[in-house]
């Protein structure tokens, strides 16, 4: 079980190859949030990483992955 709190999120995004690869970074429950996006054709592909704190206050790196198609 976690729990989410009230938090700020802030992106940096810049795309590349007409705009299809997007690399983007930021800050997300109080730690870095990285991730890179790809879109082909009908298929969007994305991959993320971020920090969540768990219920005893650690923090656990997350990943990611998201794979949609798109018309």
């Amino acid at each position: 079980n976690q729990k989410l709190e009230d938090s700020l999120r802030v992106n940096l995004t810049k795309s590349f190859l007409n705009n299809n690869l997007t690399i983007n970074t930021g800050i997300l429950y109080e730690s870095l949030l990285y991730g890179i996006d790809y879109s082909y054709s009908l298929f969007n592909i994305g991959l993320h990483s971020y920090k969540l704190k768990s219920y005893n206050g650690t923090k656990e790196r997350k990943y990611e992955l998201n794979v949609a198609l798109t018309w």
